[in-house]
């Protein structure tokens, strides 16, 4: 009058014990669940690698730009306050990469009796553009007659 349901068993020899068969192995939704989770991880690792290698070259390019800029603020500080001039030049080479070669452009400008009488301000900005834009750096000092 009732009926039974009877689960499929087996006997384990190396456990010695009873094991469901549905419960060997993974389905196929299981394997697909876990690749997709693998995607969406390697995904992400490599958006951030990406990113970090973007930071990184914008990193190195902003250092070479800010000793680019002051170097030329060290020479115009040792030049005679007399002789100080405005000026830029361009298709820079910094010293520390062979690979950035010709991307910086330098300009300085000497605005005198500024602040006060008797003191010039010097400023230098050094501009590069890449492809993520155009960016500059700037550096400036005051100095006395």
């Amino acid at each position: 009058m009732g009926t039974q349901v009877q689960h499929a068993v087996r006997r384990d020899s190396r456990k010695g014990g009873r094991t469901n068969v549905r419960q060997r192995g993974l389905s196929l939704i299981d394997a697909l669940l876990a690749i997709a989770v693998f995607d969406i991880v390697a995904v992400g690792a490599g958006l951030a690698m990406t990113s970090s290698a973007q930071t990184d070259t914008l990193a190195r390019r902003e250092s070479a730009a800010t000793n680019l800029a002051r170097s030329k603020l060290e020479e115009l500080r040792n030049t005679p306050y007399i002789t100080l001039t405005s000026g830029s030049d361009a298709g820079l080479l910094p010293e520390s990469s062979a690979s950035t070669a010709g991307i910086y452009s330098r300009s300085w400008t000497v605005t005198g009796n500024a602040p006060v009488g008797g003191s010039s301000t010097l400023a230098v900005n050094v501009g590069w553009s890449d492809t993520s834009g155009t960016h500059q750096v700037g550096l400036s000092t005051i100095v006395a007659q």
